[in-house]
């Protein structure tokens, strides 16, 4: 049940993705992008006039790559069950090259983040435990129960009767210090890496010390591949349903990911104009040293 809350939760957050123009009526973005991101593809087709965004099978005779070719469907809402011709009469949109989707890549994560919750909570409740008793006869074992629970309640007067603590020893229960740190910082790191495998800056330090900003900018650059390519799918997915239904339906990244692409712009005109200067710099030199030469 955790693990389902959890990449739930970030499925809601990959909605915002993507932002599409000139949508039909009939293709809602939310449940485009929901058969994307949780199956990997969807069929878009026209049914009765309108244009759909279909959830189905792909079979049929492979064609020269060995991909299906024939894309079927049964919607009972629609009264439609049949099957389409891919590239002809609809067109698979892919969520990535693979046509994985985001199930297997939110799913190794929550469940991951949700095992690391239960060993915290575990190891939450052992450290209300700093030591267990060894009691020698029943008495003492009810009396020991009693003073705990009474201190449990924030009853302080406690009175011991004579010869309690005989035969009674103590030895230690709890784990050592660091190992709720530990947790915290595992719980920290699958966050950071899931978000930033959806291409999200997200700040976990392993290292316990100041990063640098190349290994900063070297984070960025293995967090933009995946959704780069995902973007790349659906341009192409668009431009196909463009072309078969003549529409003009366009896309592009939104919300934080149009932000981290405009800043990786900026960033690159930045070097590329420092590029540029240090360039002519260096031909600057390099022409006075022949000049001098020459003279010599």
């Amino acid at each position: 049940m955790n693990v389902r809350r959890y990449v739930n939760y970030m499925l809601s957050r990959t909605q915002q993705m993507f932002k599409y123009e000139n949508l039909p009526e009939t293709l809602p973005q939310l449940f485009l992008e929901k058969y994307l991101q949780r199956n990997g593809y969807c069929g878009i087709a026209k049914i009765n006039g309108n244009i759909y965004a279909l959830f189905g099978g792909i079979g049929g005779m492979p064609n020269e790559y060995y991909f299906p070719t024939k894309f079927i469907v049964a919607n009972p809402y629609l009264n439609f069950s049949g099957e389409f011709t891919i590239d002809k009469d609809c067109v698979i949109m892919r969520n990535d090259s693979e046509m994985q989707g985001l199930l297997p890549l939110c799913n190794r994560y929550a469940s991951l983040m949700v095992e690391s919750d239960i060993t915290m909570r575990i190891e939450n409740i052992n450290r209300r435990i700093p030591a267990i008793a060894v009691t020698q006869k029943d008495s003492q074992k009810t009396g020991l129960d009693v003073m705990m629970k009474r201190i449990e309640d924030g009853d302080m007067s406690i009175g011991l009767q004579e010869g309690f603590d005989e035969n009674l020893r103590t030895m230690p229960y709890s784990a050592t210090a660091n190992q709720i740190t530990d947790l915290i910082e595992f719980h920290q790191y699958c966050k950071g890496a899931w978000f930033q495998d959806l291409g999200l800056r997200a700040s976990f330090n392993m290292k316990r010390e100041a990063i640098s900003g190349d290994e900063t900018s070297m984070n960025d650059d293995m967090m933009l591949p995946l959704v780069d390519n995902m973007l790349r799918c659906r341009k192409d997915g668009v431009e196909k349903i463009n072309k078969m239904f003549g529409t003009d339906i366009s896309v592009d990244f939104d919300s934080v990911w149009l932000d981290m692409m405009e800043t990786r712009d900026t960033e690159q005109e930045i070097l590329e104009k420092e590029a540029e200067v240090s360039n002519q710099v260096n031909s600057s030199e390099q022409k006075e040293i022949e000049d001098e030469v020459s003279e010599d």
